[in-house]
């Protein structure tokens, strides 16, 4: 999923309403505007990326996506970990693999219902599985857990990866 032209007005307007709740919350220090689709959040212990998004039947969905860890060892075992914790977290929030191989937990909401405090509780429990879960992760499969001065490398591309 990539982030959609500016031509859709539910994109626009969903996109709208994403970047007033995430100002409410949290105040204009502490949100970047990548795009007109794409916010960026540094909320401790990660850094998110929320993005705006076409669904498959032309809703707009909103993407969630907080870095965990980069340059991890990929191999079977980690992606049998990242299933294992997957089936063993009961809040929102999945573990993935991006496009470069970082560990991620991403989360996609639909856009048009989201309101103020379903954001706030994604992003609260996006925030919490990332920080009882990056260190284990980092132990076992080393690299560096994202949110440790690693920002730049996670968020190179700006936009959030395609998962994988």
């Amino acid at each position: 999923m990539s982030a959609i032209p500016k031509e859709s007005e539910l994109i626009r307007r969903t996109s709208q309403k994403l970047y007033f709740f995430l100002l409410k919350a949290f105040g204009l220090e502490r949100v970047d505007v990548v795009s007109e689709t794409c916010f960026r959040l540094k909320e401790e212990p990660c850094s998110v990326s929320i993005a705006v998004v076409e669904g498959h039947d032309s809703r707009a969905l909103i993407r969630f996506e907080a870095g965990v860890a980069g340059g991890v060892l990929l191999d079977n075992e980690l992606q049998r970990r990242l299933l294992a914790l997957n089936r063993q977290e009961r809040g929102c929030g999945a573990f993935a693999l991006d496009s470069r191989f970082n560990v991620v937990a991403t989360y996609v909401a639909p856009g048009a219902t989201l309101d103020f405090g379903e954001m706030r509780y994604v992003l609260g429990s996006l925030c919490d599985l990332v920080g009882r879960n990056a260190q284990r992760i980092v132990e076992e499969f080393g690299g560096y857990r994202i949110g440790e001065g690693s920002e730049d490398d996670f968020w190179e591309d700006d936009e959030p990866g395609d998962l994988v």
